[in-house]
Formats: C-alpha cells, structure tokens, sequence
C-alpha cells in the first residue's frame, strides 16, 4: 500500500513528509511546524501504518513508565518496565518526528521522562538502603567484635568453638585480680567486673560500679553494663523464643542483685510479703510477692529519693546482661549439674520462699542471682518475638501480661526462658520480684 500526504491547504498529494514541507514552504508560504499534515491513502481517510503505530508505541511507553513507577512506589521490582518505557519512548519519539504525530510526541517524552526519573529515584534509593546496611552492620560488629558469632571477641575475648563460652567469661571465673595501679584499681571490692566492662565504661567516662544510698543504711549496688549486640532466644523453642540478633545501642547500669527486703523498706515503707506463706523477713532475703505495678512504683519512687532514672529492664537488656557474652544454656555454660552454683532453684531449696541474695556465684559481669531465687519483672509487655534483626527492641506496643524472666527449674533457670503473669494484684505471688535498671546519666 502506497503511501501519500495531503497538503491541508490545497489538497495535493505529495509522496513523503519532506516533500510536503517544502510544498507548504513554497506553495503557501507556511511553516511546516504549524500545520498538522495527515497521511491517507489516495485520499480513503484511513489513518495510515505510520499514524497507527506513531499514536500506539507513546501510549504503550507511557503506560510501561507509569507502571513501572508505581510498582517503584510499592518497594518491587520495576527496572525492566522503566528501561522499557525509556526504550519504547525513544523508538517511538523518533518515527513521531517522521510522522508528524504532535499528541504522540507528548506521550513518548512523558513515557522517558517518567520512566527515568523512576528508574534513577530507584537506584538511589537502592544504594541508600545498601550503605545503611553495610553501617548498621558495622555498627554491630564495632559493638560485638564477634563478626556475627553471638559473643564478645577482641584481643583480649575470643570465642572457644563449640561451646560459645568465650575467655572473658572465663577469665572472671578463674580469679580477677584488684591490687596494683592497673585498670582494676578503682573498682569497688564488691564489684566482680571484668576488663571488658572497665574499658568500655571508661569509654564513654562513667564508672564501671556506683553504689546509690537509699537512706536508713540500705544502699543498691549496681555495675556498668556495655552496649552490644547478641542473639536473643533459642533455636529450638517456637515462635515466641524465635531467635533474632538485637543490638543495644547503650549502656546501663544494672543492680548486682534482685530488690531486697531491706531495700525495699527503705524505699517504700512496707512489706508485701509480710504474713504470706512464702516468705521469711530478713533484710538480706529478695522481695518477693510484688507484682509488675508496684515494681514500677518502687523505681519511680527510687528516682526521686535517691535523684536518679531508675526503671526496670526491658527484656532484651535482661537476657543480654545475664548471658553476659555467652551463648550457652545459662551464663556459666549448658551443664545443668553446674546450676546450684549459680541459682536458687527447685534442685537445691527445701521450700519456695525468697532466697538471700548475692550468696550463690555471679556471672561474667558481676551479677548474682540471674538464674532463679525469685522470678524478675522486665519492662515488656508479653508477645511474639520479631523474626528479623532488631535494635533496642521496646516490645509489644500493649497486651495482656508482663514478661518475667529468671525462674525456679532447670529449664525455667536457662538464659531465654519467658515467664509472663499479670501486672496488677493478681501478679503479687511468692515467686516474684525484681532488680532495677539505671540510666549512667542519672548517676554520673
């Protein structure tokens, strides 16, 4: 089928679009730009092939561009749509120049400025994501040393394979030295740091250990826990324990101990437990039958007594602070013949009352009764963990029940092991208690 263009002012037929713009030029003193020439065969009206495929390829092009876009727009894959709405739009721009099509121009140059201007929004939101993950990712090697491996390695922790007990751990088990000028000297006698905690506390400029007056010769003793990162939960436990990497980005100081009788007298003005059948007074022996409120209560008045930012842990920082850069079962290794060591538990008491505090061993970071005597309160609402990579995890938004963690079995005593119990009244029973959590600029 030949094709011919009709000259809109007189009607000749002239055999291509060249020819018709120097007619318009010559004959009717025109410019070409300003007049639309339709190309017919031999005057039938019908639009020709080039005006079909000139009108359909922009709108093909423009359609792949928007497209693509708002595919970009919902996080998915849409770079072969925009480098083929970019590529469309230009073989399309480029027969419409041949053409004439003035409405198909403006579909094409859409389509590829559309499509470029997705496509480069797209690679450099791309390359911002992948520079944050490679600085996060640092960031918790920076923090954790371990490359990934769940524990502590610099020059001076390394992990033993294995059994993910690493030397720092094992170094405040064989004996930690105090005498001398070196950077023990000005730890307190009561406080079991290691070097670790002494230099990472050094760091930021606070002291490793501060002991906080409660008045009435009660004092709270608490050591200096460093940001880190580690791996929260277990492997074999189910959705709620599902382990997943959280990163603390700050440290805190943590109570070497659970709450006291004493300190809590001291604080409060009354006794909870007196008159239960769970429980021997004795200053030294855990609070026990103190449910999630008035926990809370405790801290808030704590702060103001003693002029500080107490509050209790969340969990994430309870698990971590009593792993203590291990990765084991409990903080001194997977061997449940080592818990009497370490706990008050169902193995070793002969009945279900608080325990005195401080009196079994404490873990690599100077922490006693991590594992069992009374059950601990943390911040957190009960709930599924989340399955990805975390950092300072708050926990359930809201719910039904408040975390405990630290237990009276053999299994209920391991790092990860979840208890929950109800926040109010209900949850004032002999097995529960706390220990509190301080903020280093509420004491420094």
């Amino acid at each position: 089928m030949a094709l011919r263009f009709r000259c809109p002012k007189c009607g000749a037929f002239l055999p291509d679009i060249q020819s018709l713009y120097r007619h318009l030029e010559k004959s009717h003193g025109t410019d070409a730009d300003s007049s639309h020439p339709n190309a017919s065969d031999a005057g039938s009206g019908e639009p020709t092939e080039t005006g079909q495929n000139s009108a359909r390829l922009p709108k093909v092009a423009l359609g792949l561009a928007i497209a693509g876009f708002l595919l970009e727009a919902f996080q998915a894959i849409s770079y072969p749509l925009l480098l083929a709405a970019i590529v469309l739009g230009i073989i399309s721009r480029n027969k419409i120049r041949k053409g004439g099509n003035t409405r198909g121009l403006r579909y094409a140059t859409s389509a590829i400025v559309i499509g470029a201007v997705a496509l480069i929004l797209s690679l450099a939101l791309s390359g911002w994501v992948a520079w944050q993950r490679v600085r996060l990712e640092e960031q918790i090697k920076e923090l954790d040393g371990s490359g990934g491996l769940g524990v502590f390695a610099d020059d001076e922790t390394t992990q033993r394979k294995g059994r993910g007990v690493n030397r720092q751990a094992d170094f405040f088990r064989n004996g930690h030295k105090r005498e001398g000028a070196g950077p023990t000297a000005n730890v307190p006698s009561w406080a079991r740091v290691n070097e670790f905690q002494i230099r990472e506390a050094r760091k930021v400029g606070v002291r490793v250990a501060k002991e906080v007056d409660l008045g009435g010769s009660e004092t709270t003793r608490l050591v200096y826990i460093p940001p880190g990162a580690f791996t929260m939960g277990s492997a074999s436990s189910g959705e709620v324990w599902i382990q997943h990497r959280v990163t603390l980005a700050k440290g805190f100081y943590m109570g070497i101990t659970e709450v006291t009788q004493g300190q809590w007298r001291a604080v409060m003005g009354n006794e909870p437990w007196q008159g239960q059948d769970y429980a021997r007074s004795s200053g030294e022996n855990a609070a026990n039958y103190i449910s999630w409120d008035d926990a809370s209560t405790f801290c808030q008045a704590l702060s103001r007594k003693a002029g500080v930012k107490a509050r209790l842990p969340s969990e994430a920082e309870w698990e971590y602070a009593c792993r203590a850069g291990t990765t084991t079962a409990y903080s001194f290794g997977d061997s449940q013949s080592d818990l009497g060591n370490y706990a008050w538990y169902g193995g070793n008491v002969s009945g279900t009352y608080a325990h005195p505090v401080g009196r079994k061993k404490p873990n690599a970071w100077g922490l006693y009764d991590m594992h069992g005597n009374v059950n601990e309160w943390c911040e957190d609402w009960y709930g599924d963990y989340p399955s990805g990579m975390v950092m300072d995890p708050p926990g359930p938004a809201s719910g039904k029940y408040r975390v405990l963690r630290g237990g009276f079995s053999p299994v209920g005593c391991r790092s990860w092991y979840r208890y929950w119990d109800s926040p109010g009244p209900l949850g004032a029973c002999g097995g529960n208690g706390f220990r509190v959590v301080v903020s280093p600029l509420g004491l420094e």
